[in-house]
């Protein structure tokens, strides 16, 4: 039985049992050639199962889909448009392949809002604090040590799988958040430069946000903190049996990080992917959410790459994440972007996808991003050979029970007006 229901304003396309069939299937850790999939009430299991079909597809290659680690949801927030502006951001996601993100820094009704839009769509939520004064207006203010306590409860209650520590936080409240995040079954990430990288890893921390904050190797003032210049500084600063040092100690006790890369392409004008086309469905002025472009940047830019492929050669967890809004990176395609960075830096395709399907799920807990025996169906059909990131060309995904296309979900993307409500 097939039929197509107009869910939410997204055009969804009911399966009830279909099998296909894949010359490559890759299950988000390895690749396998000539594989049967039977979906069954949502449920994906391998090889061919008694009964009929009511559906046969006939794929080149089939994706789990994609987790994008690290984002910031964003939306039009006037009356009348937050709705077409919210169903565009999960259409762009979706069209893309990305069917799930963590969400690292929000309100955390934003959950709600998106999932009372479409249930398919997987956003992680992630509790985020720091010390006055706060950098932006959805943190959550602790002052001193004393405060993690019912900052954690809160995070547990309030259904986040993440606690995250922003700025300006010190060592020693790191050192106890990571107990007490720990303690209630939460994971715990953080900004590494007010804490410093070597105590990040000492203190148990399950992950560090954004990889250019590898070298802050000891925690520096928070009036230095996200400092541009000073990033350029450490980079250059840096050595490499440092990096390596950092990388054999991160591999060690697993600590993850997101790569958030497509903003320094953005800065030194090098997107080759996300070209920022889909701004006008987020919101009219999404697309001046830029960083100035600082060619100082280029200087350091092959370092970076050079210290991908040492974290990676060291078994190091690399998480594929955008960091959008910044830089007006758009939903979906520009985790792409961060993809054929790391194919830049020397990984091949299918380790690049690795951070962004099996690695992520592991890492932060996500429901979507591997192909299992008995486990919902989160499919990406592709029809053609994949031997670079111009080559995800996505016929159709597939998200347990629902089929959507994404040339549908992007011809449905509606633009939003400068003016009116």
């Amino acid at each position: 039985m097939l039929y197509s229901q107009a869910i939410h304003f997204f055009e969804v396309y009911y399966l009830s049992r279909i099998l296909i069939r894949a010359g490559k299937l890759f299950d988000g850790y390895s690749l396998k050639e000539n594989i049967e999939l039977s979906v069954e009430d949502g449920i994906v299991y391998y090889g061919r199962r008694q009964g009929s079909y009511d559906r046969r597809i006939e794929a080149s290659t089939v994706l789990p889909g994609l987790i994008d680690t690290h984002v910031h949801l964003v939306h039009d927030t006037r009356p009348g448009l937050f709705s077409v502006s919210a169903r565009n951001v999960i259409n762009l996601f979706l069209a893309h392949g990305v069917i799930s993100v963590r969400d690292t820094g929000n309100y955390l009704s934003i959950r709600d809002l998106f999932n009372s839009f479409n249930q398919d769509f997987e956003v992680i939520l992630t509790y985020t604090v720091e010390k006055p004064p706060l950098s932006w207006m959805f943190m959550r203010m602790i002052n001193n040590i004393n405060d993690l306590d019912l900052a954690v409860e809160r995070a547990y209650v309030e259904g986040c799988k993440w606690f995250k520590l922003y700025n300006n936080v010190t060592p020693d409240i790191a050192r106890e958040a990571v107990v007490k995040a720990h303690g209630k079954g939460l994971k715990i990430t953080c900004h590494v430069t007010g804490i410093g990288m070597y105590n990040v890893i000492n203190y148990g921390f399950d992950a560090v946000e954004h990889f250019v904050s590898l070298p802050f190797v000891e925690p520096i003032s928070s009036d230095h903190n996200g400092s541009s210049d000073r990033v350029l500084e450490k980079w250059e600063s840096i050595d490499e049996g440092v990096l390596e040092d950092i990388a054999k100690k991160m591999s060690e006790k697993r600590v993850a990080i997101t790569t958030t890369l497509a903003l320094i392409r953005s800065m030194i004008g090098k997107l080759r992917i996300d070209r920022r086309k889909y701004s006008k469905y987020i919101m009219p002025w999404y697309r001046f959410f830029k960083f100035k472009k600082k060619k100082e940047y280029d200087k350091v830019y092959s370092k970076i790459l050079k210290a991908i492929r040492i974290l990676w050669e060291n078994k190091v967890i690399i998480l594929g994440g955008t960091d959008l809004p910044n830089s007006a990176l758009n939903p979906g395609i520009s985790l792409w972007e961060e993809l054929d960075i790391l194919i830049e830096a020397g990984l091949t395709i299918w380790d690049a996808l690795k951070t962004v399907t099996g690695y992520a799920h592991e890492a932060i807990g996500s429901g979507y991003g591997v192909i299992r025996e008995s486990g919902k169906a989160n499919l990406l059909i592709i029809n053609g050979d994949i031997k670079s990131v111009d080559d995800l060309v996505i016929d159709e995904v597939i998200i347990g029970n629902n089929s959507y296309k994404p040339n549908d979900l992007l011809n449905q993307l509606k633009k939003i007006p400068w003016f009116g409500f």
